[in-house]
């Protein structure tokens, strides 16, 4: 990030006192940047933050990152939805005295942020151009910046310490609203792998019985092979449709993987993610690679063979033994690994018998 940029920082808060905000604030802002599969997972536990943070009626906005934007569907109706590039917001300073003045003008009620990984300089700086009243949970180390981090603990009210380094952000979630709530004893009890049934859509009316695969892995040095699909679309009896999502450009980006369009049951679904959910309650298995409509499909209910590059880090995955997703299995596999395609065929054959 440019030095320059800071700078920027400094000229708004000078500006901020010839500056008025407009009405009396209602609103609280619920900041959440890991990408679209943590909107997921805040999906589930939205209703119980907004109990915990005043009432039923309390009114949201969501701060997310930009390309986050597939997940936004899951709060029509339930919340604003305010979107932030933070590269441009590290490298333009337009850009980012343009969004640092956006967030002192909106005249929060309250912010909470939900970001484990935080960073002082992006999301950090939004909180600090507010001046609201703000909550937080204690942050990750960052290496070079843990000092700053330090600094900006006084931009929180209170920064709860929601576990250990590898706990997963849904049970960190669900710490933080009990917390937020005051162990308010009326509070809901949390259920962070679990989507409420009003919140889907009705499932897609199928012909033949459907497996959907998603197999495009964000880790491009980890993207399993065609060789590892083609393992796995054996095991995937022949009367069943395969619905592959995906789209043109990528296909064209992985060539070995558009030769799985080859086979008669497979065929691409060109769309996204509001429209695959239908599709995805109606499938009798969900293979995908570690993605929102991976995780989207699991705490939907779904039969879901999620196939990731390891067990996680704290931020989404491990899912616990106890309490995630029912119906859900994940097989570490990477590459080439010709043994975790056995392993994951096996898996297609039981989750499907």
């Amino acid at each position: 990030m440019r030095n320059i940029v800071r700078w920027v920082d400094l000229a708004q808060k000078l500006s901020y006192r010839f500056s008025f905000r407009q009405d009396r604030p209602v609103e609280f802002l619920l900041i959440s940047t890991g990408g679209a599969a943590h909107l997921v997972f805040l999906a589930a536990q939205l209703e119980r933050f907004r109990l915990a943070l005043g009432g039923p009626d309390v009114p949201l906005v969501i701060l997310t990152r930009h390309d986050a934007g597939a997940a936004s569907f899951l709060f029509d109706g339930r919340a604003e939805i305010m979107t932030v590039d933070m590269e441009r917001l590290g490298d333009e300073s337009g850009y980012r005295a343009n969004q640092l003045g956006t967030m002192y003008q909106s005249h929060f009620k309250g912010i909470v942020s939900l970001d484990y990984h935080r960073h002082p300089y992006l999301d950090e700086a939004l909180v600090k151009a507010a001046q609201r009243p703000a909550m937080a949970m204690r942050p990750a180390a960052l290496a070079g910046l843990d000092a700053v981090l330090a600094e900006n603990a006084s931009l929180y009210q209170d920064q709860f310490d929601s576990g250990l380094v590898g706990t997963p952000i849904p049970l960190r979630w669900a710490a933080f609203g009990t917390h937020l709530s005051a162990d308010d004893p009326g509070l809901p009890a949390a259920t962070p792998y679990d989507l409420s049934d009003d919140l889907l859509p009705e499932p897609a009316a199928i012909e033949r019985p459907t497996v959907v695969l998603q197999p495009f892995s964000p880790d491009v040095s980890c993207q399993p092979s065609a060789d590892f699909y083609g393992s796995v679309l054996d095991a995937v009896p022949d009367d069943h449709q395969v619905s592959l999502l995906g789209s043109p450009e990528l296909l064209e980006r992985t060539p070995k993987i558009k030769a799985l369009l080859e086979r008669p049951n497979v065929a691409l679904e060109n769309t996204d993610l509001a429209r695959a959910l239908p599709m995805m309650l109606a499938a009798r298995l969900v293979i995908a690679v570690e993605s929102a409509p991976m995780h989207l499909a699991a705490i939907s209910g779904v039969p879901t063979l999620g196939i990731v590059a390891d067990e996680g880090n704290g931020d989404v995955l491990p899912y616990p033994l106890e309490g995630g997703p029912a119906k859900a299995r994940i097989l570490l596999g990477c590459g080439d690994d010709a043994a975790s395609a056995e392993v994951a065929a096996s898996s297609v054959r039981e989750m499907l018998n």
